[in-house]
């Protein structure tokens, strides 16, 4: 009886390993040969090494859905780092051959997504997902992040910055956006949003969590509740105005108290990528501009929940409508440059003219 006692302590003592490790990750794909559809796909994952040390070391490979007609593949661990005090950064690779050109979209889904999470109600029943989607009819490699992703603890009632940005090899054109983490389901090969998901400052309702599209960096304006939060930022790769893939980042970080003086938390706003919209998260239609204050070239993206054309207009700050834009081509992505060197200082806004009727403010320097 005593040696049963022992080791059903043993196994309590190990179950909180097994299910807390994985912190953050993503996946990377890269073609070999512009001859053949062969693919290098690698998946970085990121383990907390404190509670997770045993699971961590037990994580000797990986289930990788590659997206073409169901097929799951075994993928080793090749690398294993010390990235900081507590976290490891973990490589798995295999190469795979597709049978045609399209859209693939492949991924990884684990029950061990690391736990606690102040921003999910019932964590532990959400298994860790990531993807990557690309398309395979030219070649690519699909952007890689400069930093890999460490304790990030951020102070309490202070500001939280933090260098998401990606590398493009072929140097295309990347866009930036704040996304909800995505419940794995993978014997389906398939992710779905946690319904209980909150972005870091929706828990309590105050400040600002933006990213910037076009560099990648994300502030948080402040935390003012301590605990572990996780959130996802998207990549997507623009080639002559075309989408040819979406990388999906999940990250975890801590706040702490670390005292000093606190900051003026500014008022509570809803994440919208700096894009004017319903507070319905079921809503999808998207806006947003950079740079902003802007001298001259200003870029304007809009993504809709489907294909169609886009008419908007910029409007000054006492309503005169500046100058009036229409794409006839249906699109679900539009991006535009707009020439602004001859309008005078000032604020102004953008407005869609279809039913999303999106407004969004920048100024011109």
């Amino acid at each position: 009886m005593k040696k049963l006692s022992t080791f059903i302590l043993f196994l309590v003592a190990i179950q909180p390993s097994l299910a807390t490790h994985v912190i953050g990750g993503e996946i990377s794909v890269k073609r070999t040969s512009p001859q053949s559809l062969n693919y290098q796909i690698k998946v970085n994952l990121y383990m907390d090494e404190t509670t997770g040390a045993i699971a961590s070391a037990g994580q000797h490979d990986v289930s990788i859905c590659v997206g073409e007609k169901g097929q799951i593949l075994k993928a080793s661990r090749k690398i294993k780092i010390q990235i900081g005090t507590n976290i490891s950064l973990n490589v798995y690779d295999m190469s795979y051959t597709y049978a045609a050109p399209g859209v693939y979209t492949v991924s990884v889904g684990l029950e061990n997504r690391a736990g606690d999470l102040v921003n999910i109600s019932a964590n532990n029943n959400a298994p860790f997902h990531i993807q990557t989607t690309f398309v395979t009819n030219i070649p690519n490699s699909t952007p890689t992040f400069e930093q890999g992703i460490d304790t990030q603890a951020a102070p309490l009632k202070q500001v939280y910055s933090y260098s998401q940005k990606a590398i493009d090899a072929e140097g295309d054109s990347l866009v930036y956006r704040l996304a909800s983490i995505k419940r794995g389901q993978p014997e389906i090969c398939t992710g779905r949003e946690i319904e209980s998901y909150k972005y870091p400052n929706e828990v309590t309702k105050e400040g600002t969590f933006k990213i910037n599209p076009q560099t990648g960096n994300v502030t948080w304006i402040a935390p003012t509740q301590v605990g572990r939060y996780a959130y996802v930022v998207v990549v997507e790769e623009w080639r002559e105005g075309q989408k040819i893939s979406e990388t999906y980042r999940e990250i975890s970080m801590t706040t702490e108290d670390r005292g000093g003086v606190p900051i003026v938390i500014p008022p509570y706003e809803y994440l919208d990528n700096g894009l004017i919209m319903s507070i319905d998260k079921k809503r999808t239609d998207e806006l947003w501009v950079y740079p902003s204050p802007v001298q001259k070239t200003l870029k304007v993206v809009l993504n809709y929940r489907k294909a169609q054309p886009v008419h908007f207009q910029i409007i000054s700050s006492t309503g005169k409508v500046m100058a009036t834009q229409e794409i006839l081509e249906s699109r679900q992505m539009h991006v535009h440059e707009l020439e602004l060197g001859d309008l005078p200082t000032g604020v102004y806004f953008i407005k869609t003219l279809d039913a999303s009727s999106l407004t969004i403010k920048f100024v011109k320097q």
